[in-house]
Order: C-alpha cells, then structure tokens, then sequence
C-alpha cells in the first residue's frame, strides 16, 4: 500500500481520523502496519502491502470466494474429478469446467494456463454480442480515462474489483495510471495482487479491503471512480453504497453496468430476493444516483442478446451466472455520474436519507 495513499484515508466505522504505526517499507509501500482510530479505537492492518479496513457490522456474502472454497474443497474429496478438470484436453471440457479449471490454475499461480482457460471458457459461457457489448464499455472507460489523465499518469480506485475483469485492462492498456484495487475479500485480492506481480504491473496497483457501503476514504478525495458491474453484485446495499460514492467523489465515477428489462417480472423477482434488484435495473438505478445527489447519465449503451449460462459436467450443480434465467436481451452501457453541484460546493444536507 502506496504511503500516498494514507492522508485519503479515515475510519470506515465513524469517519474519524486514523493514526498510523508503520512496522515494515519498501520503496514507498507500506507492506506492514496498522491504523487505528483516533476515536474509536478501531484497528485496520496492512498486511503484505493489502490494506484491510472492514467494519464487522455490515452482512457480506463473497460469492467469488464460495465458489472458490468450494471448488478446492469439492477437488480434494474427489481427486478423480480433479484429474479429469485438469488432465482432459482443455477443449474437451464444457464451457463451465473450462473457467473452472482457470479458478483451480489461477489459484495455483498458473497463470498463463489460466488465462487460456478462462478465454475459451468465455467464447462458451456469452454470446459474441455480450462478450462485444463488455469491450465496448472497457474501451470507453479506458478512452475516458486516457483524456481524463492526459499527461498519462493518475490514480483510480476500482470498486468492487472482483475478478478484476476492467482492472486488467486499464493496467494492460495503459501505461501510467495506477489503479487501487478493491473489494471486501482479502483472500481475492491476495491472488489478483500475486497475478498483477507475475505480470510485471505490481508497481502500478494498490489494494485494498473494504466494503462499498462504508468506504476508508475521506470526503471529496477520490478523483476518479471506476466499477464493472460491482455495485450490481452488492447485496442489500444500494442506498449505502450511492451515499458512499457522493460522500467520497470529488471527479468522475464511470460505472460499467448491466442492465435488465424493466419487464423481466421474473428476473426481478429473483433479484429482490437477494436483494440485488433496485441497481439491476435502470430506472431504479439512476433514480437511486439522484436521491443520493448524483448526477447519472448513461453513456454507450448497447443491447445485446444474452442466453442462460451453462452448468458444469463434472461438479453436479455447479454454475457460472444465475441470470438470465432465460433467453433475453440486457442493456450493457457505463453510467456516468458526477456530484450535483451544491455537493461540489460542500452542501452534504442534500444527500436523502
């Protein structure tokens, strides 16, 4: 964790300033250490440079890490599956167990062989339009980002990084932003940090675990904002989350987003009960970013054909997305959200309850 970063960040329970004891530095990153709470008394570590500022209060399920979990327990009761997920020829395996076999290579510090997985496996799992409907908003968040940073260099924290899915390439395509990358699983961001070191990028990433709905950083300090698909992950957390995101952003927030019908009766059925529906959808979504004072405009959008995600041949019940649910057409686009102007002029009464 860059030492730049330590005057942008503050208690995520009670917002109160942080006091520092740094145990271990190597060339500007702290890699050892923990702040503490000048009011609380609560305690946040860094540990092997992964900055750790969870609260104990908000409920969180990690689906990456269940899933991950599972998958190595699961193959070590059952070492003839384990051989057959990594002994078949990778072309032979259906699309699920291909990026399965990615999760088990990527996890083992094969990465190269991973990465070919997790690409055969995604030609499978989407259709060509969905798969051309993601790119289309990684590239322009990345063209926005390069003429945001014009001189090349700056910094953006990615929310809810997860499998790190925009993050690679903002790394991978551009050649002077650093990007903080983020999410409530330490276990997550151990394996992205030690995959980001193997590539040769580990200079141009900081990580760090929090949770969006009670975010490490001070008012008005983020500059830029970025997020694929996260806040959409993020169970029971919509109101906290978009409070957070104008308490927190000073600039610019490109949110990557996939949006289903407003129709879909079933889908947001299923949505509500995991408590997932109202940033699913955009009408909600965008009203939720002005509620909470935020200016919200949706950029690219692009509709795309999307079909159910297939299941696993090996692992009984083992899936990749849960929706759709059926065949359909989702709306992939980036929402772009800026503070309404009275937040730009210090006025935080005009954030709704």
């Amino acid at each position: 964790m860059h030492r730049d970063l330590v005057d942008m960040l503050q208690c995520p329970s009670c917002g109160s300033t942080l006091s520092w004891q740094v145990q271990q530095v190597e060339r500007h990153q702290i890699l050892e250490g923990e702040a503490r709470c000048t009011n609380c008394s609560a305690t946040y570590p860094v540990k092997d440079g992964i900055g750790i500022f969870l609260t104990p209060d908000l409920p969180r399920e990690d689906l990456w890490e269940a899933v991950d979990s599972h998958l190595t327990r699961f193959l070590k009761e059952r070492p003839d599956i384990e051989e057959k997920l990594l002994g078949s020829p990778l072309q032979s395996l259906s699309p699920a167990d291909q990026h399965f076999r990615g999760m088990v290579l990527a996890e083992r510090g094969l990465y190269r062989e991973a990465e070919e997985a997790f690409a055969q496996a995604s030609v499978g799992i989407y259709t060509d339009e969905y798969r051309r409907g993601s790119r289309a908003q990684i590239d322009f968040v990345i063209h926005r980002l390069k003429h945001r940073f014009l001189g090349g260099e700056g910094l953006v924290v990615d929310l809810a990084s997860g499998m790190c899915t925009l993050v690679d390439a903002i790394l991978k395509e551009t050649s002077g932003i650093r990007t903080v990358i983020s999410d409530f699983s330490p276990r997550v961001l151990r394996r992205q940090k030690a995959y980001y070191r193997w590539c040769g990028l580990a200079d141009r990433t900081e990580f760090l675990a929090f949770d969006v709905r009670k975010m490490p950083f001070k008012n008005n300090s983020i500059s830029a904002l970025t997020t694929y698909v996260g806040f959409q992950n993020i169970q029971y957390g919509a109101n906290e989350t978009v409070k957070e995101v104008a308490r927190v952003l000073s600039g610019e927030l490109l949110a990557v987003c996939l949006f289903h019908p407003e129709h879909d009766i079933e889908s947001r059925e299923y949505l509500r009960n995991y408590g997932l529906e109202e940033l699913a959808f955009k009408a909600s979504a965008l009203d939720a970013l002005s509620r909470a004072g935020l200016d919200a405009g949706v950029e690219n959008a692009i509709a795309v054909r999307a079909l159910p995600t297939p299941k696993s041949c090996l692992i009984e019940g083992a899936g990749i997305d849960a929706l759709p649910l059926k065949e359909t057409v989702l709306e992939w686009c980036t929402v772009v959200v800026k503070r309404k102007q009275q937040l730009r002029q210090g006025d935080r009464s005009k954030i709704q309850d």
